[in-house]
């Protein structure tokens, strides 16, 4: 009965609080390319936050090749929408574009799912998408 109640307050916390090693900020990688991108956290509606210079990651539009680009924190903006796809793309929400780095190493929109377009969180071989949204915007 006492481990049962322990485990209980242990979900309780993790759950309320967020556990340290899913919540925060994180600091992106791409192997193949070595470009780091820097200090981001899911914050509401599938959006990344940058939160050295406190704006969300968005696109300029909704094409291949369309640029990362930061503004002001829009929920209602679909070009600042994010989804996960196999754990370690970024994907527009609701398209088949993918956070990529392009032969420049500009961060652009691809339909290409290959090394250049998937992200892990650096010192970790887990991806963007094992985090959890935790921050309101």
């Amino acid at each position: 009965m006492t481990t049962t109640m322990i485990t209980v307050l242990m979900l309780f916390f993790q759950t309320t609080l967020g556990a340290p090693q899913t919540d925060g900020p994180f600091n992106l990688f791409n192997a193949e390319s070595g470009i780091r991108q820097e200090l981001a956290r899911w914050v509401s509606g599938g959006r990344l936050y940058d939160t050295n210079n406190r704006k969300c990651a968005g696109v300029s539009g909704k094409t291949e090749g369309s640029t990362l680009v930061y503004s002001d924190c829009d929920e209602k903006s679909d070009l600042q929408q994010w989804q996960c796809s196999n754990n370690t793309l970024l994907t527009l929400k609701g398209q088949t574009l993918y956070l990529h780095i392009n032969d420049n190493n500009d961060l652009v929109l691809s339909r290409d799912t290959g090394p250049r377009s998937r992200w892990i969180i650096s010192g970790t071989t887990d991806g963007p998408c094992s985090r959890t949204h935790r921050g309101y915007i």
